[in-house]
């Protein structure tokens, strides 16, 4: 059995596929599955931490965002349609996914 504390999830915002996505670090299958199995280990539940502009502009993400990821090495950005069929699930403070 998994003790995790489940992350919080808030109300609001269901962002389309088109959205656009920031990701601390990179897209690669070995990352992301690093990723979920941490997530899986913290909360009980698989995830991948994300920022979805809710706003039209990307820059804006990126400025809203700076404090959070200047700590990668590298970001990923891509629609949200680039990641497949995942559930998107607004955790923690908005942007974040």
């Amino acid at each position: 059995m998994v003790q995790g504390v489940p992350p919080r999830i808030r109300t609001g915002y269901t962002p389309p596929n088109t959205a656009h996505v920031v990701r601390g670090g990179l897209l690669f299958d070995s990352d992301l599955r690093k990723t979920a199995d941490a997530c899986m280990a913290k909360t009980g539940v698989y995830g991948i931490s994300l920022w979805i502009a809710p706003v039209p502009k990307l820059e804006d993400l990126v400025a809203q965002t700076t404090p959070y990821i200047q700590r990668y090495s590298h970001l990923a950005i891509c629609s949200l349609a680039v990641l497949g069929e995942f559930e998107t699930l607004p955790t923690g403070r908005a942007p974040h996914y």
